[in-house]
């Protein structure tokens, strides 16, 4: 009995420790990112929204994120083109490669190539428009 104890206690501690070091490895995400994005617009009405970055059926965008706060995985900050600028918050996945990210109308899904470099997906849908749309972040230094 006196030896399972033991056993277990080396297993509860060898662990923790890994969840620590995965934990030491969450990448830094501050500071400002020039994006790049290609993408199409599926207009439901007249025109689309006045907070929809894209206007046209196909289209190419050119922007800016900035990351301003992070806590652990959690992280937050802004998207900025000619158009609309929207607030974003995210977190970044166990993997410590991973992104999930939301603005106000839509979702993203990234991946982390680099420690400067970031390749999205990104997804709205509602009543004026739907966008789907692919992107790089590159970190600016």
């Amino acid at each position: 009995m006196r030896k399972h104890v033991c056993l277990s206690i080396i297993c509860l501690l060898v662990f923790s420790g890994s969840f620590v070091c995965a934990e030491s490895n969450i990448p830094n995400l501050v500071g400002k990112w020039n994006l790049r994005a290609e993408g199409g617009v599926l207009i439901k009405g007249d025109k689309v929204s006045d907070e929809t970055h894209r206007e046209t059926s196909f289209s190419k965008l050119v922007g800016e994120v900035v990351v301003e706060k992070q806590k652990g995985r959690v992280f937050k900050g802004y998207f900025k083109t000619k158009k609309a600028k929207e607030k974003i918050v995210g977190v970044i996945g166990f993997d410590n490669k991973t992104l999930y990210h939301v603005d106000h109308d839509g979702f993203v899904l990234g991946k982390l190539v680099t420690p400067d470099k970031v390749e999205l997906v990104y997804l709205h849908a509602k009543p004026s428009d739907s966008v789907a749309a692919i992107a790089t972040w590159e970190r600016i230094k």
